[in-house]
This record gives C-alpha cells, structure tokens and sequence, in this order.
C-alpha cells in the first residue's frame, strides 16, 4: 500500500518538475483560452496522406484506396476548425514539438511536394478491356475522393496565430514559432502541487507507536 502512495507521489513530481515548451506557453497564457488559432505545420518526414475515392470510366463503376507519401511541404488548420488558445496549450505542456503528431491536430494540406502514390483500385461490376484499361493514376484523377487523413509527426516548425479583437473591436493577430523542443525540470507555475498521503499517515503510525 505504501508503494502505491509513493508512486503516486513520483508521477506527480516528475510531471511538475518537467514542464515543457515554457516560453511559448507562458506567452498564451496572457491571452483569454477561448481565443481561436491556426496552424502551419512544416513537415520534417513528410506525411502520409491515406484516403478513398470512387467514380466512373467509361460507363463503369470503380473504387480506389489510396496512399501518397510526401516528402516535403506544410499541412495546416484555419481558425473556422474550432481549435482554441487552450487545445493548443493542452498539447504543449504534454509533448514537445518533435512528438507531435496527427493524433493531436487534425491537419489539412497547406502545400505538399514530391509525393509517391500507392493505388489499390476495385472494379465494382466488370472491368475495362485490357485494351483500354486505364493506369491507377488517372482514374485517381478523375474520381471524387471521399475520405482523407493525413498521417504525420514531429514538424520541425510550427506556426502559430492567435486571433483577438483589438481595442477598435477589428480582428487581429499575433504569431508564434515553434521550432525546436524545450523541456525542463521547473514546476509549471499553474501547476498545484499536493502533499502527499503517505506523508499523513506515516505522521499517525508514528504516533501509535
């Protein structure tokens, strides 16, 4: 049981004395977390954008799964994705930039370059003629795509704008940068950190004794 009281203990003491990207979450933090931002992720390893499609050639019905691996470029969100000052802080305090992923922000294509494709194409009915069946590719350009994720982790920059009313009550901004990961063994400041239990009970044993 004691064991259980001290490890709740060391979780809580490594997880207040390892703060991470302080700079940049100490700055959002003077404005109100209900304020709205965007997002310019700039892909260190590329991405992986995973999807689905179908359409028609020629009078018949096929369907497409795809994957396009690209090698360079940036994805993004805009402030009508809903995304908040807070979000964005959540996400800080618990990774660094090299850890962020998909899995934190869903991201859309800003600018994507070099991409290698992978096509898996399913003919619903009956297939072309061998003479005029088509390459993946361009029945890739002609279909309606569907569903789409785009699959990434550690940018190396991230880009950062946080919209506000000025005094006039006119939209404005402020940007951020993000570029490299920072962590230290400082308490965050809005962290409160409790006494432990097993503290108050080792106090009791010792009196009974």
């Amino acid at each position: 049981m004691w064991g259980f009281f001290i490890s709740i203990f060391f979780v809580t003491f490594i997880k207040n004395y390892n703060m991470k990207n302080r700079k940049l979450v100490t700055a959002l933090r003077q404005f109100s977390p209900d304020l709205v931002i965007s997002l310019k992720a700039h892909l260190q390893y590329g991405c992986d954008e995973v999807g689905y499609g179908s359409g028609e050639y020629n009078g018949l019905s096929f369907s497409q799964d795809y994957t396009i691996g690209w090698n360079d470029g940036y994805l993004s969100l805009d402030k009508w994705d809903g995304y908040k000052v807070k979000d964005l802080i959540d996400v800080l305090l618990e990774k660094t930039l090299s850890k962020i992923s998909d899995a934190d922000f869903s991201l859309r294509p800003g600018e994507l370059r070099n991409g290698n494709p992978e096509y898996t194409t399913t003919w619903e009915d009956e297939e072309p003629s061998e003479d005029d069946m088509p390459d993946d590719s361009e029945l890739y350009n002609i279909m309606e795509i569907g569903d789409s994720d785009y699959k990434f982790q550690g940018p190396h920059t991230l880009e950062i704008e946080v919209y506000y009313n000025d005094q006039d009550g006119e939209e404005s901004s402020i940007s951020f940068v993000l570029s490299e990961d920072e962590s230290d063994r400082k308490p965050d400041p809005m962290d409160v950190v409790k006494k432990p239990a097993v503290k108050k009970a080792a106090k009791k044993a010792a009196k009974k004794k």
